[in-house]
């Protein structure tokens, strides 16, 4: 029955590493979609545009921006707390707290008024989480094989 929750967990983890990148890299992507092909620029100022509806949604997706921050967060505390004990390493925790306070400078600070740091800060924050998932996988792997090796059975 363990083995099915410590399998449950490591899956969120990598459902968390890969949402976490799937982040930064959206985050690195829309700013410059928006800065290196001028026809976007353009339809977000011309109501005539065709893409207007598009390039307008692709703003004001930013409004859900700190739902999508929270449940990341959630996850990562979650399968991150599960793994500290399990191998008892509070290095991905630090690097969770390090993707809370960028998260929280890209969205809630004033910072987050300029496009480039808003985009910086949430980039450094999804690359942080990713690699505190991937850094608790590792350690999963680790003491779990560290535990194989000293059961009476092997």
């Amino acid at each position: 029955m363990a083995r099915d929750s410590s399998s449950a967990w490591r899956a969120l983890d990598r459902a968390g590493t890969f949402i976490s990148a799937a982040c930064a890299l959206h985050c690195a992507l829309i700013p410059l979609a928006l800065a290196l092909i001028p026809s976007m620029t353009l339809a977000l100022l011309s109501w005539h545009d065709p893409r207007h509806r598009m390039a307008m949604g692709l703003l004001q997706a930013s409004r859900w921006e700190w739902l999508f921050v929270l449940v990341a967060l959630l996850v990562g505390a979650g399968s991150l707390g599960f793994g500290y004990l399990r191998h008892r390493s509070a290095r991905p925790g630090l690097l969770l707290a390090a993707a809370a306070v960028s998260f929280a400078l890209a969205i809630a600070s004033p910072l987050s008024a300029n496009a480039l740091l808003h985009a910086s800060f949430a980039v450094l924050a999804g690359l942080a989480l990713a690699g505190g998932h991937l850094l608790n996988l590792r350690l999963l792997d680790r003491s779990t094989a560290a535990r194989a090796s000293r059961s009476p059975l092997s």
